[in-house]
């Protein structure tokens, strides 16, 4: 069951284009409403579920209040592993389905993901593991030097998901 909008790199990425992949059906709908999504997975008896905290926030609110069989639910996907989500990732462990974590950006797909057998904390609180491809280092933005672990500096990505440049905009490609 796909809210997301088809225009950002989760939507597309992890529905249809997912859905082709592996042969599965996917229920589309316009836009995100906590109490139809809801019941769409009743009805559809859907097995996987994709979205942002601020969406499973408001589909464990509306599950505890409006107490939905979803029970056909697989998976979910959660972009978390920001501090600030980690109490809705929990949340949703009990009231919806398994979640999983996921981290990513347009400009290099998603190189993050924690998976069904991690640990609830590896699932709530973290970002997930690094995909086969994809390198990652944190450096220090003013000297470039490399920064030792659970240090803040900026992420560096390196795999085959990371784009090239910028569309017909050279220029802009050689200033990144």
């Amino acid at each position: 069951l796909i809210y997301l909008p088809l225009f950002h790199a989760f939507g597309l990425w992890e529905g249809p284009f997912m859905s082709m992949l592996t042969g599965a059906r996917v229920v589309l709908t316009t836009l995100f409403d906590p109490s139809d999504t809801l019941d769409l997975i009743e009805k559809e008896q859907a097995t996987r579920l994709y979205g942002f905290d601020t969406h499973w926030r408001e589909l464990a609110t509306r599950q505890e209040s409006e107490n939905r069989d979803l029970s056909s639910l697989r998976a979910g996907i959660l972009a978390s592993g920001m501090a600030s989500s980690e109490a809705v990732a929990r949340r949703a462990q009990k009231l919806i389905s398994p979640t999983i974590t996921v981290w990513g950006m347009t400009e290099c797909g998603i190189p993050l993901h924690s998976f069904l057998d991690s640990s609830e904390d590896e699932r709530c609180a973290g970002s997930g593991y690094p995909l086969p491809g994809y390198e990652f280092k944190i450096i220090d933005p003013e000297t470039g030097e490399i920064l030792p672990q659970l240090t803040t500096g900026e992420l560096c990505v390196r795999g085959y998901g990371v784009m090239q440049g910028y569309y017909r905009k050279p220029e802009e490609t050689a200033q990144s």
